[in-house]
């Protein structure tokens, strides 16, 4: 059945709104294994493709405890739901967190950035200013949708039908 532009929004705004339920993300390997694809709902918002990308980075600010926890400096960190539409976000078009975090850059579990949750976005501040940051690095940008071969998909975009990303 055909979605009007003011129907898939809405259907993409409830997903993103799911994103504090989230209780797995992609690729944490120390919870499972990097085959590990995460919450359903993650690959649902990933499919709306370009058309999430600015509600993702909207939602950034929202510092509303999600269901999952991140392993770090030999604690376990509770996410925000801002820290999850991130991770999705990264799903869709990669970012270099490094020179938006101005430094900050600790590889644990799955690639993802500890000290970004840990220490960079622990101050709603810093949250709203990294929000500003990807919002400026995306509009700088000039992506466009390439389709890949299945050698350059990761399992989890198999998985879920993503055949292509957005690149520079």
């Amino acid at each position: 059945m055909f979605q009007t532009a003011f129907g898939q929004n809405d259907s993409l705004n409830k997903k993103i709104n799911l994103l504090s339920r989230v209780s797995d993300i992609p690729y944490d390997s120390c919870r499972i294994s990097d085959k590990d694809c995460g919450d359903e709902v993650i690959w649902e918002i990933v499919k709306y493709g370009k058309a999430a990308i600015e509600p993702l980075i909207n939602k950034i600010s929202d510092t509303t405890y999600s269901n999952y926890y991140l392993y770090g400096y030999g604690n376990y960190v509770r996410l925000r739901t801002g820290d999850i539409a991130y991770i999705t976000l990264t799903q869709i078009l990669s970012f270099n967190s490094l020179s938006i975090m101005k430094g900050l850059d600790v590889d644990i579990c799955g690639g993802y950035k500890v000290d970004l949750y840990v220490f960079y976005l622990k101050r709603y501040s810093d949250r709203v200013e990294f929000q500003k940051q990807v919002n400026e690095n995306y509009h700088q940008r000039n992506i466009r949708w390439k389709l890949m071969n299945k050698m350059e998909l990761t399992p989890c975009e198999i998985q879920h039908d993503i055949i292509g990303r957005y690149v520079d």
